[in-house]
């Protein structure tokens, strides 16, 4: 059986006689091993509406929410998101109606941050651009697509034709994404189905009876297959948490080419652990984006994502923060040791191989005003290091302190 959960009546009204289809809405799915396929339909008008005067969220939000664990529990089932195409998102409830409204394609941030964050996190791009997939019968459109560049051969299920763009994508083993617009008719969403090999295409149907009847070897081979699924299903839990490393790591490796508060965000969260530091009560009052105090030393940090190299006026930014900190001090007569750090991802959209070397002016302008320039490159070697147990905090708190200029690494 298939569950179709939706709230577009006009697609759920293709299935009602159809004993293999149930149709929910969001607010009462029902669980997800209970059927062979669950259809998650993101696609309808409805879903991308939103009261708040900002394009940030959708007022289903508080039932969306609960399909992350409801997915990651399903071990049984095959799972589909049917992303949407290019409709108007309405923002903004005033005076009785909503005031303003968006093109989708203007927003994939926000479609892929909801579907990472409430449907399972699993990091990838869409692209705008129009394109169709023939079927059996059927040419279906699409008005985005998967970067391609960013999975597998294997992970790519549908590629759209001619223009070779990925539509259909394998999340993992049981959840699939798709942008095609597979919701015009039953027609066009079962050869979906067959096409991508969820469901077999209809043929003369074995009656269930035949089951029941045991020949040769009939029982040793199905508890044989009955053992192998279960092995199966204990290697996809140790894979999901292999996964779920992997996630981490690319999350901390994203200071190589990510940039404002993505990058002061991840940036501070290494720093901390590295230097077994927190402050809760910090307040980016956009000055510097951080501020570590360590024993006898202050740390006045300055992050930033460079697609060019590192100029004379990135240097002259972080002493101007580390001034203005020492005038603050100054007025309220404290005395500190305080130390500009310059965190940096310079030229982020090169390989590190092909990123050129810090010019020497930089390097000198910084050696004279006591700052410290840390490629992140550098700031990712420094935390495997720490990670492996080869430098311990204090070692790392001393380091920074008597360095200026460029951070090197033995």
């Amino acid at each position: 059986m298939i569950q179709i959960i939706t709230i577009n009546k006009e697609f759920g009204d293709f299935f009602d006689e159809d004993s293999n289809y149930i149709i929910n809405s969001f607010k009462n799915p029902r669980a997800f091993d209970e059927f062979d396929i669950n259809i998650l339909d993101l696609s309808f008008n409805l879903l991308w509406v939103y009261r708040g005067n900002r394009p940030e969220s959708i007022n289903i939000i508080d039932d969306l929410k609960h399909y992350k664990n409801i997915i990651r529990n399903a071990n049984n089932s095959k799972i589909l998101v049917i992303l949407p195409q290019n409709l108007n998102y309405i923002y903004w409830y005033s005076n009785g109606k909503y005031q303003y409204k968006c093109e989708v394609k203007n927003l994939l941030n926000l479609v892929q941050s909801l579907l990472i964050d409430n449907i399972y996190e699993y990091y990838f791009q869409l692209e705008f651009e129009t394109t169709q997939t023939k079927f059996k019968k059927n040419m279906v459109k699409a008005d985005f697509h998967f970067l391609n560049e960013m999975f597998e051969k294997e992970e790519i299920i549908l590629n759209s034709d001619g223009a070779n763009k990925a539509t259909t994508i394998k999340v993992k083993d049981n959840l699939f994404y798709t942008t095609l617009d597979i919701t015009g008719s039953k027609e066009i969403f079962e050869e979906f189905l067959v096409k991508t090999k969820m469901i077999l295409e209809k043929t003369n149907e074995k009656p269930k009876w035949i089951e029941e009847v045991n020949i040769l070897d009939d029982e040793k081979i199905r508890t044989n297959i009955q053992k192998i699924e279960n092995e199966i299903k204990e290697k996809e839990k140790e894979k999901e948490i292999e996964i779920e490393k992997l996630n981490k790591n690319n999350k901390i490796k994203s200071i190589l080419y990510e940039t404002d508060k993505s990058l002061q965000k991840e940036v501070i969260e290494i720093l901390n652990e590295m230097l077994d530091y927190r402050d809760n009560n910090f307040v980016d009052e956009m000055e510097e984006d951080y501020r570590i105090k360590k024993e006898d030393i202050t740390f006045i940090i300055e992050t930033k994502g460079l697609s060019r190299n590192i100029k004379g006026e990135d240097i002259s930014k972080t002493l101007n923060h580390v001034e203005m900190y020492e005038d603050k001090i100054e007025e309220d007569n404290i005395q500190e040791n305080v130390k500009g750090i310059y965190i940096v991802a310079t030229q982020r959209n090169r390989r590190i191989e092909e990123r050129e070397k810090t010019p020497d002016r930089q390097l000198k302008l910084a050696e004279r005003n006591n700052i410290l320039i840390i490629r992140t490159e550098i700031l990712l070697k420094l935390y495997e290091n720490f990670k492996n147990g080869k430098i311990k905090p204090k070692e790392i708190i001393e380091l920074l302190m008597n360095r200026t200029g460029e951070l090197k690494l033995d």
